[in-house]
């Protein structure tokens, strides 16, 4: 599953960079590499998508690109051995979108995204 986000942002880049950090090492991701204006996150594993229920944990590479103002995102989510329901696809669009927030309201967005998982495993 791939889905790519871009948007403006009215900050310094220095400040959108430290925004983007803060968000997906919030949720568990780990800083991958990180060049001059461009970051790569990644989590899971093959392995572990064959055990898990969260659907954040599924193996997933992020790569940010951040230029004159802008945002450019790719999100490239592994779904080996998942049957991706509606609601799991869901998740990600809220959790994708929670980012795009996150950087434009300076809003900090854990906490949302944690009660989303939650409220997603209770009714699954």
């Amino acid at each position: 599953m791939k889905r790519n986000l871009n948007f403006k942002f009215d900050c310094s880049n220095e400040v959108a960079l430290q925004k983007v950090k803060d968000y997906f090492l919030s949720q568990g991701f780990n800083l991958h590499s990180n060049y001059q204006d461009q970051l790569v996150f990644k989590r899971g594993s093959t392995l572990l998508n064959m055990v898990t229920f969260n659907p954040l944990q599924w193996k997933s590479t992020i790569t940010i690109a951040i230029a004159d103002s802008g945002i450019e995102s790719e999100f490239d989510i592994n779904t080996d051995f998942q049957a991706v329901t509606l609601k799991e696809e869901q998740l990600w669009e809220n959790f994708i979108d929670n980012f795009k927030k996150s950087i434009i309201d300076n809003l900090d967005y854990s906490t949302i995204n944690k009660k989303s998982l939650g409220r997603r495993n209770t009714i699954a």
